[in-house]
């Protein structure tokens, strides 16, 4: 059988106008010339996927008669008429819809690979244009097993190579992993509407078969038309076989067949719009689609803000110094029939236009209501100018943002938000989802509850606000203002902190800056800090060792342990114990006052400190030879270490003062 060689600028146009195939009838001459190519070609390819059915398939299943008519030829040998019925060509169109579906996304993918102009993206080209060739020599066309091994093949290599990619190359990663995605629904279709039903029609009879087999070496056929009433047949004759299909008009037939027609070679270019489905029959039941939808518009200045929408379903923004944007949205969706599916992915839209104060990229999809329609799957991918700033919407995905260096504002909710290599004004409002910024200058401000903040290697200032969940804040520059109702963890940060915090734990450690911080209900720890500190806790704990300033603290119905600090500190306790180690580095005057509570002082013999320790209606108790005064309830204690230069007062409230030697 003689294999097809169909461009794709033909290959689009004909499917693009099947389903009224001869709207074109009262065109003119030159239109209905084009039009008729287009149709023969489709007609070819129809009959030589009706021929390789009607080699590979039961005769007596899909024909109309158990055996075929004969009649003899020169030689003796026999005709046979094989007169194919509507399902035998309901499956050959389909097969011919996973082909077609297989060259425009070979070419997209082809296009998308060349733009980010990586070389660990050369192994995906590769094959992808091995599959084009084989597509454009129409080598698939009689080799159903090939395609189906050539797409495991890649599907393979794709999956091997993702963990590589994601390590060394995000960009590539991201369009590899969604090449992936794209061949798996595209296997999955192939082999629910076609293999399967294949799989279903094997029986033949022996010497239908044997005969079959004997024309595998055939020449070229031809292909004419006949009119009865609102019914063309086409007729495909090749010298020993018949092959004809019946389909049904209210048109004209159209005009006779230019065999000599020769298509032009129209480049593909790098980046395309795309509209199309991509059905498939859903692994939980129903008809599921996929709707692509690809569009660019060019930006002609930085000061443009692109404003970016996405109603639902995973996000993700990438700067590029290109001056367009670029915008590639994959929508999955279920619903119980064919039709059904199919209204709602036309209801689909990309809105990308220009606006009054920017550029808008927007995804319009469906109100649904029916609890039967699912939408199982959304993306959006943007490429935007680096230069522009950013203003986003989104809800119930994942969002990834970055390499952008002007303002982004973020506006999501039931998100997972991920932004990184920001420079410019980054301002960030999300809820039920966790945010994470990395690598961003300039002011930073955060509004989100129950998920996590966390910030990296960020710098500018900041005001980060949580409900009900953590914030951490590792390695970065600038002042800080947090406030949160979840564990906090500031971790080598260079600048002034300010924390208001309940029902979580606060932990700074290797903190450059000033620090002024109140929690209640949990752990106050602090360690490393290089400046001073002001803490209040309740019903907590407040622990600090190594404040290089000022220390004050003050707790109620919680411990307070500290040591290894400089001074001065100031230290108020209610209802709980304070238990200090003075240490010969203290400086300045400090004080104690306790109430309900024991003072533990662990003091260095070395140390330059003068204690004045009272107490009303407790006890002190010292280790040193020192004198206690008693006069009714109070009790006063005065000891000198080294030479006294630091004063530091003690004083109690039905707490007892223990003062004891540092070993």
């Amino acid at each position: 059988m003689k294999q097809l060689r169909v461009s794709r600028l033909m290959f689009c146009s004909f499917l693009i106008d099947c389903e009224n195939p001869w709207d074109g009838a009262t065109s003119t001459n030159s239109r209905r010339s084009m039009i008729s190519a287009a149709r023969a070609i489709k007609i070819l390819v129809v009959a030589a996927l009706s021929a390789l059915l009607a080699y590979s398939l039961p005769v007596h299943s899909w024909a109309q008669s158990t055996l075929p008519p004969e009649e003899l030829i020169e030689g003796g040998h026999k005709k046979v008429t094989i007169t194919l019925s509507q399902d035998a060509l309901r499956l050959a169109d389909d097969y011919l819809d996973v082909l077609q579906q297989l060259e425009t996304l070979t070419h997209s993918y082809t296009g998308f690979f060349q733009t980010l102009q990586s070389k660990l993206s050369a192994d995906e080209q590769q094959s992808l244009n091995l599959i084009s060739v084989k597509l454009e020599e129409g080598s698939y066309v009689e080799n159903l097993d090939g395609l189906q091994a050539d797409v495991t093949g890649l599907l393979q290599a794709l999956a091997a190579r993702e963990n590589e990619l994601k390590d060394n190359d995000e960009r590539v990663y991201r369009l590899s992993r969604s090449l992936r995605q794209e061949l798996e629904a595209l296997r999955g279709f192939l082999q629910e509407d076609v293999v399967i039903r294949l799989q279903q029609n094997r029986k033949m009879s022996q010497s239908i078969r044997a005969y079959l087999r004997e024309r595998e070496g055939a020449n070229s056929a031809e292909v004419s038309t006949e009119q009865h009433g609102n019914v063309i047949t086409v007729i495909v004759n090749y010298p020993d076989t018949t092959i004809q299909y019946r389909h049904p008009t209210d048109k004209k037939a159209f005009v006779s067949i230019n065999e000599n027609f020769s298509p032009p070679s129209v480049p593909h270019p790098p980046m395309i719009t795309i509209n199309r489905d991509l059905r498939f029959v859903h692994k939980r039941g129903g008809i599921g689609v996929v709707r692509e939808l690809v569009d660019s518009i060019s930006v002609t200045s930085n000061l443009e803000p692109i404003h970016i929408t996405n109603p639902i379903g995973d996000m993700e923004i990438s700067g590029w110094d290109q001056g367009k944007v670029l915008v590639h949205s994959e929508i999955e969706l279920s619903a119980g029939s064919r039709e059904r599916v199919k209204e709602l992915s036309q209801q689909i839209e990309l809105q990308l236009c220009p606006k009054d104060d920017g550029i808008c990229a927007e995804l319009v999809l469906p109100n649904i209501t029916d609890p039967q329609i699912k939408i199982l799957n959304c993306t959006f991918q943007i490429s935007a100018p680096k230069n522009n700033p950013l203003v986003v919407h989104n809800s119930f995905g994942d969002v990834m943002i970055r390499e952008i260096h002007n303002d982004v504002n973020l506006n999501a909710s039931n998100s997972r938000v991920t932004m990184k290599d920001i420079n410019g004004h980054t301002e960030v409002v999300n809820s039920m989802g966790k945010v994470d910024l990395s690598n961003v200058t300039g002011f930073i401000r955060v509004t989100n509850s129950f998920g996590p903040v966390k910030v990296s290697r960020c710098s500018g200032d900041m005001e980060i606000e949580n409900s009900f969940s953590s914030i951490s804040l590792t390695r970065c520059e600038g002042n800080a203002v947090i406030r949160s109702s979840g564990h906090v963890e500031i971790l080598r940060h260079s600048g002034s902190i300010l924390i208001g915090n309940t029902n979580g734990e606060v932990v700074v450690t290797e903190l450059d800056g000033d620090l002024t911080a109140q929690n209640s209900y949990q752990l106050l720890s602090l360690q490393d800090i290089f400046g001073s500190a002001k803490v209040e806790n309740a019903n907590g704990a407040i622990e600090a060792k190594n404040i290089h300033g000022e220390f004050s603290a003050n707790n109620s119905f919680g411990p307070i342990y500290a040591s290894l600090l400089t001074g001065p500190i100031h230290f108020a306790c209610q209802n709980g114990i304070i238990n200090l180690t003075v240490r010969s580095g203290l400086k300045g005057p400090s004080s104690i006052s306790s109430s309900f509570g024991a003072v533990k002082l662990v003091v260095s013999p070395d140390s330059d400190v003068l204690f004045i320790a009272t107490t009303v209606g407790g006890d002190i108790q010292s280790h040193f030879p020192m004198a206690i005064e008693e006069e009714g309830a109070t009790k006063t204690a005065k000891f000198s270490f080294g030479e006294g230069k630091n004063s530091f007062t003690v004083s109690g409230n039905n707490s007892t003062i223990i003062i004891s030697e540092a070993r």
